[in-house]
């Protein structure tokens, strides 16, 4: 799975197992852009196949924002 996060900051992502569910979050607080005041949050969840390990989870983020989920 690729989710594009540009706009979060590595220390706003979180990515963690809750039941038999892979769970992205991420939020901040409301700032100014070029367009006014605006805050963001997401929260994507990805349910495992019965089969797979949870630990077999991995998360890494790319220099251009891209947080990548792989099951190994």
């Amino acid at each position: 799975v690729n989710l594009d996060v540009h706009q979060f900051k590595p220390d706003e992502l979180t990515v963690k197992m809750v039941d038999d569910f892979v769970v992205a979050e991420s939020k901040h607080e409301e700032m100014q852009d070029e367009h006014g005041y605006i805050s963001r949050q997401f929260q994507c969840r990805y349910k495992l196949p019965s089969d797979m390990d949870p630990g077999s989870v991995l998360s890494q983020l790319s220099s251009d924002g891209v947080l990548i989920m792989l099951l190994c």
